[in-house]
């Protein structure tokens, strides 16, 4: 979940170049960058549940019956941004804006109700690549 916000917030990171009115630009920091191609350069495995990577046996985490809460299904927020802050504006000077609604449904996440593509993704960790490797 954590990883999915994450992406989700690098894809969103070109909102704020629109609010300044530059197209298609996106702003990434080079520690989210990095963070990126961390992420996407982890060899991946299959789960076998009672089995460590090495192929031993394990007992199971779930200590005295498991977790008792349940994580919703699905998860919706707010995304906005507060101009007085970015741009350091004076004390009292209220400029928040609500820029839409995200939506995290499993391994999708949606944007207004919009399915986000995989496109989106992958060109923004494109953009990291060449910048940092």
């Amino acid at each position: 979940m954590p990883r999915i916000l994450f992406i989700f917030t690098i894809l969103f990171a070109q909102t704020y170049a629109y609010a300044d009115g530059i197209d298609h630009a996106v702003s990434i920091t080079e520690k989210e960058c990095r963070k990126l191609i961390r992420i996407h350069s982890m060899a991946g495995a299959d789960y076998v549940p009672g089995v460590d990577a090495h192929g031993l046996a394990v007992k199971g985490a779930d200590l005295n019956g498991g977790n008792p809460i349940e994580i919703p299904k699905e998860i919706t927020f707010d995304l906005g941004v507060d101009l007085a802050e970015r741009y350091n504006l004076p004390a009292g000077v209220f400029a928040k804006t609500n820029l839409g609604k995200v939506t995290v449904n499993g391994q999708n996440v949606y944007w207004n109700g919009k399915k986000l593509n995989q496109t989106d993704q992958d060109a923004a960790l494109e953009a990291c690549r060449q910048q940092y490797e």
